[in-house]
């Protein structure tokens, strides 16, 4: 009868144990991604950066952490998480200051580590095993990925990009295109030169008149074709066809880069650098594009910075990098085209593909918080 009695109560305990880890585990994994997601924000763009400053993502990071765990702790036995037991790792940089890369940790770990009696499983039967309690021994981690070669769609998931691109490189050399200085993005947004008169209110969701550190630019949408210095080119997301509908634009701008159109262009990724077809639209057509670009005012999207070298091919252009930004003000003119206001900001996507490439790595706007080992 012991004999039965100790098997009976270690096997209660083993599914105790399991269950309770189980659970710990996905706390930790959704702590861990809430806590990737809240310490990215537009104000990394910003290019004076303040001590405190870290100190304020680091902190707001761990406490959306430990509140995604509460949330855990109140529907089941598992005990409550503290700032203590959320980790950062940083990158090996001497002056952080002076590098955007440092800005973002490379990792964040929310561990469950049996440190203390607060992280421990009671047990059953005591008497009879001997044991009072076990540790959990769980923890999660996530990484933080900012160096996208390209972005991938999948079936329930579009990639939020525009169809569009800005013209940033007047060279052929695409391993030149983020170091140049005559770009329309370049000048008025990385050099600091653009205008800077509207801020972004997280809270209300909406732009305000102010400056936050974050500098404006204007681009324009020409009809049939015209282009200039602040052209915002429109790009074809799928293979032309006969009877295509003229609001395909437009349907791009709400829904983003999906799987089906680039399908049909034989791809299942856009690289950077690479190309995409071009496409020219009317008077008309563009009308319809304001509209939806209205609608996505103060949404955050990709847009694709482009080479006026082009491609081999006339109809295509040459993509260089990704950049991110929130549409401020959308007006249109009878003489001047469509006149887009952007702000450069932050952008988390999971369709955002990793390159280990030195050139491409530290994109300053596009990341990927995902789960490691």
């Amino acid at each position: 009868m012991l004999a039965a009695g100790l098997i009976a109560a270690g096997l209660f305990n083993v599914l105790w144990i399991s269950g309770i880890r189980v659970e710990a585990r996905r706390c930790a994994e959704s702590s861990a991604i809430s806590a990737g997601h809240s310490y990215l924000s537009d104000d990394l763009l910003r290019t004076s950066q303040q001590p405190f400053e870290y100190d304020g993502r680091t902190a707001r990071c761990k406490d959306a952490a430990v509140a995604m765990a509460d949330q855990y702790c109140r529907q089941t036995a598992l005990p409550r998480l503290s700032p203590q037991d959320i980790q950062l790792d940083w990158p090996s940089v001497s002056d952080a200051l002076e590098n955007a890369a440092a800005l973002v940790p490379t990792k964040i770990t929310v561990d469950y580590d049996g440190h203390d009696d607060g992280f421990r499983i009671p047990l059953f039967f005591s008497g009879l095993t001997g044991l009072r309690n076990t540790g959990l021994g769980v923890s999660a981690s996530v990484s933080m990925e900012h160096a996208p070669g390209a972005f991938r769609p999948g079936p329930q998931a579009s990639v939020p990009m525009l169809p569009f691109a800005i013209l940033n490189d007047t060279g052929a050399d695409s391993a030149k295109a983020e170091s140049a200085q005559s770009g329309h993005w370049t000048k008025s947004i990385e050099s600091g030169s653009g205008r800077d008169r509207y801020s972004w209110n997280h809270g209300l969701h909406q732009f305000e008149l102010g400056p936050d550190g974050l500098p404006e630019i204007t681009v324009t949408l020409y009809p049939d074709g015209s282009t200039g210095a602040d052209a915002f080119i429109p790009l074809s997301f799928c293979a032309s066809r006969s009877g295509q509908s003229s609001s395909a634009t437009s349907d791009w701008v709400k829904s983003g880069l999906t799987q089906q159109d680039l399908q049909t262009l034989g791809l299942q990724e856009v690289t950077f650098p690479g190309t995409l077809p071009t496409c020219s639209l009317s008077s008309q057509q563009i009308e319809s594009v304001a509209v939806a670009l209205r609608a996505k005012i103060g949404e955050p999207c990709i847009v694709s910075l482009c080479s006026s070298a082009g491609s081999a091919e006339a109809s295509k252009i040459k993509l260089t990098r990704p950049v991110a930004a929130r549409i401020i003000r959308v007006t249109m003119s009878i003489f001047e085209g469509l006149k887009i206001t952007l702000q450069p900001c932050v952008v988390v996507t999971a369709t955002a593909v990793t390159s280990r490439e030195p050139a491409l790595a530290d994109n300053r706007y596009v990341y990927s918080v995902r789960l490691c080992d």
